[in-house]
């Protein structure tokens, strides 16, 4: 009765495959390559990891990677979690290089990736939480994915240009908040450009902070200026310690009189006044204050 004997491949003999001795084969005996038998679980395996990946955005697939306490990819991107769709969307507005999808959902972005390793495509398991048809890695397992780079085209409100993120500190870069602007570009920048400001910068969700100048304490990455603006979602509105900085176009102040009076500009005062005779009756009214130093004759 013919029977085929099997081994395993032998390093030393250059073998990459597994030996069969057959017997009842012509013209003799003899030994020669054969292939393994495949289970099903093995097949599956092989077929998902084999197959071509389906970008959404034209990003690449790099694999299934080791995560640990200090991540692989530091962003978290809560918003994104559980939809790919979603998460690498959002990972693509903030600047990310890469986008790792983990434990069913967890969505992290980062500029650099694989510190903790690669790991066999099979241990990034689980299916993703709000598409079932894509995998989204497993415990401390990411399924990493190289994305396409999205250029920021700016949209100016008043003609302003965005001069990219910057970092902060509590000696502040832009040293002037303009609070009632917050969480608002549009409202920031005009009051930043009323007050004569050569630029503006959104931090923190929306904190609205003008000067005349910056980048005192250097550049960062546009992607580090990852929060949408609190009241226009369109918009990037910094981040902790992370200015969105903006040049501000000139806004002349073209003063209208009331009387024929011609403004001079601003100027300094002390406790010995440099106007000394206080009208109280005219106060927070230009139209009386002007009108009764007119009549006292100043």
């Amino acid at each position: 009765m013919e029977s085929n004997f099997c081994r395993n491949p032998v390093p030393n003999e250059g073998a990459k495959t597994i030996w069969c001795f057959i017997q009842g084969g012509t013209p003799r005996n003899f030994w020669e390559y054969c292939d393994p038998v495949v289970t099903k679980k093995e097949k599956k395996t092989e077929e998902t990891s084999s197959s071509a990946y389906k970008a959404i955005y034209d990003e690449s697939w790099l694999g299934c990677y080791k995560d640990s306490g200090k991540r692989d990819l530091p962003n978290l991107i809560r918003a994104g979690y559980g939809n790919p769709t979603k998460c690498f969307k959002m990972a693509m507005d903030a600047g990310y290089q890469y986008v790792g999808m983990q434990y069913r959902g967890e969505c992290w972005g980062g500029n650099s990736m694989g510190k903790y390793g690669k790991r066999p495509d099979s241990e990034c398991n689980m299916r993703c939480k709000h598409d079932n048809s894509r995998w989204c890695g497993a415990g401390w397992r990411n399924n990493i994915f190289k994305l396409v780079k999205v250029e920021r085209k700016y949209q100016a409100i008043y003609g302003e240009s965005s001069v990219g993120c910057y970092k902060d500190s509590g000696n502040r870069d832009l040293p002037n908040l303009i609070r009632a602007g917050y969480g608002n570009p549009t409202k920031c920048f005009k009051m930043a450009m009323d007050a004569g400001y050569q630029y503006v910068g959104m931090q923190y969700r929306g904190e609205c902070w003008g000067g005349n100048s910056m980048g005192k304490h250097g550049k960062r990455p546009d992607s580090e200026c990852n929060m949408r603006c609190k009241h226009d979602n369109s918009r990037w509105c910094g981040a902790g310690w992370r200015n969105n900085i903006f040049k501000l176009v000139k806004v002349e102040r073209k003063y209208q009189s009331i009387y024929g009076e011609t403004e001079y500009g601003c100027f300094k005062d002390s406790g010995r006044r440099d106007l000394p005779n206080l009208m109280r009756a005219g106060y927070g009214n230009p139209s009386k204050c002007f009108k009764m130093a007119m009549d006292a004759g100043y």
